[in-house]
């Protein structure tokens, strides 16, 4: 019997990629692909923020489920430059909420 309370990592992660997935497979053209992954490098940028002194490994699987899932369905565009454009978008938003740019 699957017991969520003791799987939940995995059980997010799994949701996450399928997420991700339909995002990609949503996303009619390269450029809006890149929009979307930076978005989420944003989004997963400010949450490792907001975490670092909590258990990370976790939370990381699931941000590593969703850009899994979103590589796996891009159609359009270049899965080299989704990792850099997600890349960039987590560390921007980063260091932008380190310097006390973006509200905690």
């Amino acid at each position: 019997m699957f017991e969520i309370y003791k799987n939940w990592m995995e059980f997010f992660f799994f949701i996450v990629m399928v997420i991700g997935l339909l995002v990609a497979l949503a996303s009619p053209s390269a450029f809006i692909s890149y929009v979307i992954i930076f978005l989420a490098g944003l989004v997963a940028g400010r949450l490792v923020y907001s975490i670092k002194h909590k258990i990370k490994l976790p939370y990381y699987m699931i941000i590593v489920g969703f850009v899994l899932g979103y590589l796996i369905g891009e159609y359009y565009g270049s899965r080299k430059i989704a990792i850099a454009v997600f890349l960039i978008g987590a560390v921007a938003s980063y260091k932008l909420s380190d310097k006390g740019f973006l509200m905690r």
